[in-house]
């Protein structure tokens, strides 16, 4: 599999943290985010390729982690020095996708958006997203009840077949506790796919609504990541509570 990397947001919500530095480099539990990801994709032993787009604001950053790195990834700047040159994360999956693998993958894609902090082993979903290659797999997890309006993605999943039957991106009115984290096994097609939604219009910045047009065209399945499996460092706030969570983790293993 090609394992795409996605690490050119400005993390804006976390200034001044965040305005010299990139979000997706900042330590949780002694490594940089994206470290941590990393290895625990290589560690299915199923990636062959991996590729990882970025701001250009944060080069010198990334080369310096890249060269630190004991088997580097393919760095791609994606022309951005301030937040209003971000293209979004779907335009960026698209560049990524042709000047990184211009042949495609026989295996399909896995993308990961760079600020996830994971607490699971990948090769399950991996062996779910393998018993049908062509479907697209989404990790979702389980929000804690009364769900916020407006706030997050909504799946629907049917609980015998796992199939994914309805995706709202951040509905006003949710319904169902579902929702999708920035992890995706995605099929081999992918290119075709992305470039089918971008020429019908489609917006390049939030995943979820590219994910809203690919469960209408293509059958989705969803796999639902462990309680306290997932963790997503969006605020100030919440890289202090990932740090204390990531203590917790390692002090319990």
């Amino acid at each position: 599999m090609k394992l795409c990397l996605l690490a050119a947001g400005f993390a804006k919500r976390m200034y001044p943290l965040t305005r010299d530095r990139a979000k997706p480099l900042l330590e949780v539990g002694g490594a940089p985010m994206l470290t941590r990801l990393l290895e625990q994709a290589r560690g299915t032993g199923a990636i062959d390729h991996t590729a990882a787009i970025l701001a250009s604001r944060f080069a010198n950053e990334f080369e310096a982690w890249n060269a630190a790195l004991d088997e580097p990834v393919e760095l791609l700047p994606n022309g951005a020095t301030v937040d209003s040159e971000a293209r979004g994360a779907v335009a960026d999956l698209a560049m990524l996708l042709e000047q990184c693998f211009p042949d495609g993958s026989e295996d399909g894609y896995l993308v990961l958006a760079g600020d996830n902090l994971l607490r699971f082993d990948l090769a399950e979903p991996l062996a779910m997203f393998r018993e049908r290659p062509s479907a697209p797999l989404l990790l979702v997890r389980s929000v804690p009840v009364p769900i916020p309006p407006g706030k997050y993605s909504e799946v629907v999943v049917d609980p015998a077949s796992c199939e994914v039957t309805s995706f709202r991106e951040k509905p006003t009115d949710p319904e169902s506790p579902w929702s999708a984290i920035g992890v995706y096994f995605l099929p081999p097609d992918l290119p075709e796919l992305l470039d089918a939604y971008l020429a019908a219009g489609g917006e390049a910045d939030a995943p979820g609504h590219f994910l809203v047009w690919l469960t209408k065209v293509r059958r989705c399945y969803a796999w639902g990541v462990p309680d306290e499996g997932w963790f997503d460092v969006g605020s100030l706030e919440g890289l202090e509570e990932a740090r204390a969570l990531a203590a917790a983790w390692q002090s319990r293993a």
